[in-house]
């Protein structure tokens, strides 16, 4: 073997390499023997780790000892994790607990976030088991699959998770982050009724940010006595090395969420190893040699039948790809004519090195008979009703479980189809949703709006009506989006780009029955750089000058009386637009104010009032469409 043969398989080996923390001596070590440690991976103990770690290129780290880990380890923990080295923290609720040494002997400090937090977990929560009968393992991703019942039935933590600190869209208030991290429960405790009421084991996979390209498993309880007994250890040694290969991102998308009668399908298939060592530049490929992994994927779609006889056969394809650290897409035709009712699209990966995953999804056939049927709730005198008899509301807000706010530009109505399900049996009739951020993004350009997210609002309404669930759609969250016009509520270039923005999303519901449609979630007025900034806040452009200068007018009847009452001079205010809009340090909300000469308050309800008047009774103009005003007070 030549120098640099050498120096591959060198790297190989130490890419391969697991790091153990095990140390009977430091507090939270689990019940085995060093000889059972060393076969999950190469052990160090507490004095050990920091150096261990430091000169590791390593796959993974193993820390047996949660809550507790060795403060003085931490940096080279923290370092090692953004270099992408993967992580299984297995024993209670991870770096809770620092010990330091002192005089020789161990010492547990204080129970702290501060060093939990650098890994974005903000908090963590302890879950009771007292509801829990059994566990379950995460369908999709089956790493615990036949290990269900490796681990007792015991209180957990729920880790809190707060993985991006950035906005994508820092310019509007509900922008959501970006998606550094997807967290997957790999067990679930399940109660007696079927509910999922904890997950003892959680995986987070890193895909940007620092910890880019890591995985990171949880197991977030005591391993307990038995452990061992059922084989414990050997299954923990397979969690490590599935830690230690890095993420790899497969995504399945539909190019739309619903397709018209006839239309033919098209799937886009793409998969990337983010791999261990990526962020760091290292030669890290999908595998430990940096060699490109064969995947195999084997894909269906079949269209829900509910038991209808003459079902088609379903769509299958094979694909047997390499994937690397360069994004791979693959565009997969699906030979269907598409007809009213869901498909279910679902693919099972797996990699040559035995890693297995589902990916789930789904599309609609156009099906305005379903969206037609029933009657609208309407509002009698003391409750809604539904087919004359009262209907009990029980709600929440949902814009699901996966991708949260970016749902319209990333749907997956099969993920939709699952959460409507479980809150259908949980007893829900009632879901809040919409648009918080991105408007632009579904209607770039004035009076043209994305067709792709015009598709989602449809499947999203055909999954809720599939469940029974009535929906409120909010077209705005805080701010309406101004599109070229100056002024969210006043500027007619604002109002009349946002009439035809909702426009085009209500023409297509004219005679569906579960919606009502909401125009905005809390309305900040009037500034949308400073929403909900202590009070309304001017942007003093034109309109919201000439808008106040109006409302004074009206209010007060002339410019005497309105000096009069201001106690001003005709040189200081010569009409009705001199008047300088105030800023809530320069109105009188205390009677310690009058010694500073502040004024009255403005009219902010009023112009809001009118701006839901002119967006809502205007573009809802369909008798059939029912617009809850919410806001008006």
């Amino acid at each position: 073997m030549d120098k640099g043969a050498r120096e591959k398989a060198a790297l190989s080996e130490d890419s391969l390499k697991i790091i153990v923390f095990y140390d009977p001596a430091f507090p939270g070590a689990p019940a085995l023997s060093e000889a059972e440690a060393q076969l999950i991976g190469e052990v160090a103990n507490a004095e050990e780790l920091g150096e261990r770690l430091r000169n590791a290129g390593g796959a993974s780290f193993v820390s047996l000892h949660a809550p507790y880990f060795p403060v003085d380890a931490w940096e080279d923990i923290l370092a090692y994790l953004k270099r992408g080295g993967g992580l299984l923290s297995a024993g209670g609720a991870p770096f809770r607990k620092p010990v330091r040494r002192r005089n020789g002997a161990w010492l547990v400090e204080a129970e702290q976030t501060a060093y939990h937090r650098q890994l974005r977990i903000h908090e963590m929560l302890r879950v009771s088991a007292d509801p829990v009968t059994r566990h379950a393992s995460h369908a999709d991703i089956p790493l615990f699959a036949g290990q269900e019942a490796l681990l007792d039935v015991a209180d957990t933590w729920n880790l809190v998770p707060h993985v991006s600190r950035a906005s994508d869209l820092p310019h509007q208030m509900g922008s959501a982050g970006p998606m550094d991290a997807h967290v997957y429960a790999l067990l679930k405790g399940m109660s007696a009724d079927g509910r999922e009421r904890s997950a003892p084991v959680v995986l987070w996979e890193n895909t940007k940010g620092d910890f880019a390209g890591s995985r990171w498993l949880f197991v977030n309880q005591p391993l307990g006595g038995a452990f061992a007994a059922r084989g414990g250890w050997e299954a923990l040694a397979g969690w490590a090395r599935f830690c230690a290969r890095g993420v790899t991102e497969l995504w399945l998308k539909p190019s739309y969420a619903v397709y018209e009668a006839h239309e033919r399908p098209l799937l886009t298939l793409q998969a990337q190893t983010l791999g261990r060592g990526g962020a760091a530049g290292g030669e890290a490929g999908a595998s430990a040699d940096g060699r490109n992994l064969k995947w195999t994927f084997d894909l269906r779609v079949e269209r829900e039948t509910k038991g209808q006889e003459g079902a088609e056969e379903p769509f299958r394809l094979t694909l047997r790809e390499n994937v690397g650290r360069e994004l791979d897409v693959w565009r997969i035709p699906v030979p269907t004519d598409v007809q009213n009712g869901f498909y279910r699209v679902s693919c099972r990966a797996e990699s040559e090195e035995g890693e297995v995953r589902y990916l789930r999804q789904g599309f609609w056939g156009a099906d305005p008979a379903l969206l037609a049927e029933g009657t609208p709730i309407r509002a009698g005198r003391d409750y809604f009703e539904q087919d004359g008899r009262p209907l009990p509301i029980v709600g929440m807000t949902y814009m699901t479980s996966d991708v949260a706010r970016k749902f319209l530009f990333l749907p997956n109505v099969s993920v939709w189809d699952r959460d409507m399900a479980q809150m259908r049996r949980a007893g829900i009739n009632w879901i809040r949703t919409g648009i918080w951020t991105a408007y632009r993004n579904i209607m770039q350009v004035d009076g043209h709006v994305s067709e792709d997210a015009l598709r989602a609002i449809d499947a999203f309404l055909l999954t809720a009506k599939k469940h029974g669930l009535q929906v409120t759609f909010t077209f705005f969250s805080f701010t309406p989006e101004t599109w070229e016009g100056v002024n969210p509520y006043l500027d007619p270039r604002s109002v009349e780009a946002q009439k035809r923005f909702i426009r085009s999303i209500v023409s297509r519901h004219r005679d569906t029955k579960h919606v009502d449609w909401d125009l905005i979630n809390e309305p900040s007025m009037f500034d949308p750089v400073r929403i909900f900034s202590d009070g309304p806040r001017s942007s003093r452009d034109p309109f919201e000058r000439a808008a106040f200068a109006e409302w004074l007018q009206r209010r007060h009847g002339t410019i005497a009386r309105l000096r009069e009452r201001w106690g001003m001079t005709p040189g200081e205010l010569p009409d009705f637009a001199s008047a300088e809009i105030p800023e809530p340090e320069q109105i009188n909300f205390d009677v310690q104010d009058m010694h500073s000469g502040k004024r009255e308050r403005a009219g902010s309800t009023t112009r809001c009032s009118r701006w839901i008047c002119i967006t809502g009774g205007r573009a809802n103009s369909s008798p059939r469409s029912r617009t809850f005003a919410r806001t008006i007070s």
